[in-house]
């Protein structure tokens, strides 16, 4: 097993790999407050709910800033 030190909007945090799949999750020791949303990490991978492709609305493409965000969740 391996560790890989790794940072997103959670955080810093330790990933424990095996076989190119995440075995676990510790949190990085010098963050005095670790997110306990990192533990849902190894869940979220794989997720069915998981945002696979960038994605942007039409409305924004169209209009850009000026875009009303009424095309929001269509």
């Amino acid at each position: 097993m391996r560790e890989v030190l790794t940072c997103s909007h959670w955080g810093t945090y330790w990933v424990l790999v095996e076989n190119n799949e995440i075995r676990g999750i510790r949190p990085f020791e010098a963050d005095c407050n670790p997110s306990p949303l990192i533990g849902t990490l190894p869940q979220t991978v794989d997720s069915p709910l998981r945002v696979t492709l960038p994605m942007v609305r039409a409305g924004y493409l169209r209009h850009g800033a000026d875009s009303d965000g009424s095309g929001r969740g269509r």
